[in-house]
């Protein structure tokens, strides 16, 4: 068990797939859940309106996502586009504590969560590429 946990812990990047997996669970297990009370109660928006929210904010992460992931697999540096996206995120967040208007909060967020869409897979990708050029492949950590 402990030369398991070793060689996890060798592989290049394991303490930040780490943190950076912590840091989306939280963020996602504490606003996912009350997102749709905060802003149909709270903010008095109508569930068309959130409807239409959820699907933009959505849909725009998936189209920038996409763009960020071609230009990574050309060479980017995959630590930062994790960390920009992981502060992304976190803005995006912030905001909806902030911003009580619906169009602003929209363009807001929308911003920050297309930017902040692309953590998760690049993590994945970075995780990957690390995982499959670290020797502990060959020796067998399982």
């Amino acid at each position: 068990m402990c030369k398991r946990l070793k060689k996890l812990f060798a592989i290049k990047g394991y303490p930040l797939f780490i943190f950076c997996m912590l840091l989306v669970g939280i963020g996602l297990s504490t606003t996912v859940p009350y997102l749709s009370l905060y802003l149909t109660e709270d903010m008095g928006m109508s569930k068309e309106a959130f409807g239409v929210f959820m699907a933009v904010s959505a849909l725009s992460g998936v189209l920038v996502n996409s763009l960020i992931a071609k230009h990574s697999d050309n060479g980017m540096d995959r630590k930062w586009i994790i960390i920009v996206a992981m502060l992304s995120h976190a803005l995006a967040y912030a905001s909806y504590l902030v911003i009580h208007n619906f169009f602003l909060l929209l363009a807001v967020v929308r911003a920050f969560n297309e930017f902040g869409a692309a953590a998760m897979p690049q993590i994945c990708a970075y995780a990957q590429e690390s995982f499959t050029e670290n020797e502990c492949v060959e020796g067998g950590i399982f």
